[in-house]
């Protein structure tokens, strides 16, 4: 029974002693350049979410979700827009930091 974290009488565990012998797991690292950020928000916008339409509920990416809130010209106030246009901003700088690479890469092959 030395296995057995050590416990008070109420069932609390003892003062230095803890029910994860083996610590906390690792953190992921803190998202700091704007290019983590970017690739961040890709994701977001790519990740699948349900939507119910007319048709039925269907699945679509947060992107086209955004988008077809803004098509429907239903009140839906500025958040699908201000969100297309940070996902725009990020493809496009995205793109430009793969234009500059492959551009960099092919002066260093010559």
């Amino acid at each position: 029974m030395s296995d057995q974290p050590k416990r008070t009488r109420g069932g609390h565990f003892a003062k230095g002693h803890s029910g994860n012998p083996a610590g906390a797991g690792a953190r992921k690292p803190p998202i700091t350049s704007t290019e983590d950020i970017n690739r961040t928000l890709m994701k977001i916008a790519n990740r699948k979410t349900q939507l119910k339409t007319e048709r039925g509920i269907e699945t679509v990416n947060m992107l086209e979700r955004n988008a077809l809130a803004l098509a429907s010209g239903s009140r839906v106030g500025t958040a699908p827009r201000a969100f297309i246009d940070l996902i725009k901003s990020a493809a496009l700088d995205l793109e430009r930091r793969r234009e500059k690479e492959e551009k960099a890469r092919r002066g260093t092959g010559q």
